[in-house]
């Protein structure tokens, strides 16, 4: 590659896409020079990962008064998480570890995923109040970030602007989660 790559307008690309696409990892320090987000407690880190790419405008910062609203949550493997018709107790983001939701849909083929740091689990039957629509089990010890029924009530209460935007990013993601699941069907 050598000299040909450092003069390459790929490279170039390259680069511009990966500043824009890290940049909202990053925040200033007091000298207006970027620093890692790495003092930030979690889950705002773990919010960005699963936001970032809905959003333009995210900083990790823009989490911070989200985060008193959620729980930590440390489950081991094995564990079962919820059964398909359990009634929703809340939504699930991904810090580590990994999720299996396990679709077992009347007349249909058995569909399964892994969640992966990152992901949002049960999001929608927890904002909707509706019953699970899948089973999931800890494939891989993991830890999740919670935000009951009860949490996200008082979130809508005490902070209503940013729980609508919350609520757009949710659907956001949600929404190109359910395309990839319905193609994969579709496959079948």
């Amino acid at each position: 590659m050598g000299e040909s790559w450092q003069q390459s307008p790929r490279r170039s690309h390259i680069h511009s896409v990966a500043g824009r696409v890290l940049r909202p990892f990053l925040q200033e320090n007091e000298d207006g020079e970027l620093a890692s987000p790495t003092d930030l407690p979690e889950p705002a880190t773990t919010l960005m990962k699963t936001f970032s790419g809905y959003d333009s405008d995210l900083t990790p910062t823009f989490f911070l008064p989200i985060l008193r609203y959620f729980t930590r949550v440390q489950v081991r493997e094995g564990i079962e998480l919820w059964r398909r018709g359990d009634k929703s107790d809340g939504l699930y983001v991904v810090e580590s570890g990994v999720l299996r939701a396990i679709y077992d849909w009347d007349h249909a083929d058995i569909v399964t995923e892994s969640m992966v740091p990152g992901t949002l689990a049960g999001e929608l039957s927890s904002l909707a109040n509706m019953p699970r629509n899948a089973t999931v089990v800890v494939e891989k010890a993991s830890v999740l970030w919670k935000l009951t029924r009860a949490s996200w009530a008082q979130f809508k209460e005490e902070q209503p602007g940013l729980a609508h935007h919350f609520v757009e990013l949710v659907l956001k993601v949600a929404k190109n989660d359910y395309d990839v699941l319905i193609s994969a069907c579709s496959r079948r």
